[in-house]
């Protein structure tokens, strides 16, 4: 099964009616690929341009805090505080969850 099978198979499963239903027919396509092992997402941007409508295939990684402050130290970087938030509801707190965001506040030593 490939995974865009399994992504189907998922809605299948949970809201059978979502191809009809206006709030979730494109929801597979809108939201791409997402693989929860590597935190992976591959999906197509579409651009804005003159004429036909161009796009973009993008892969996209996800990180841990704890992934992002070892690539932050081994940058030369000294990790002050990583913070979660979602667009728009940024907040200096730990992350939760449920937030695929992070903020990371670094300083270059010296």
């Amino acid at each position: 099964m490939t995974i865009a099978n399994e992504w189907e198979a998922f809605f299948d499963g949970h809201a059978p009616y979502y191809r009809e239903e206006p709030f979730t027919r494109n929801t597979a396509a809108e939201a791409g690929v997402f693989d929860p092992l590597t935190l992976l997402e591959v999906f197509t941007l579409p651009l804005k341009g003159a004429g036909e409508a161009p796009s973009q295939p993008l892969r996209e990684r996800g990180f841990v805090p704890s992934e992002l402050a070892l690539m932050l130290n081994s940058s030369g970087l000294q990790m002050e505080h990583i913070w979660g938030g979602t667009a728009g509801s940024w907040l200096r707190q730990p992350p939760g969850l449920d937030e695929m965001e992070l903020m990371a506040i670094a300083r270059k030593p010296g």
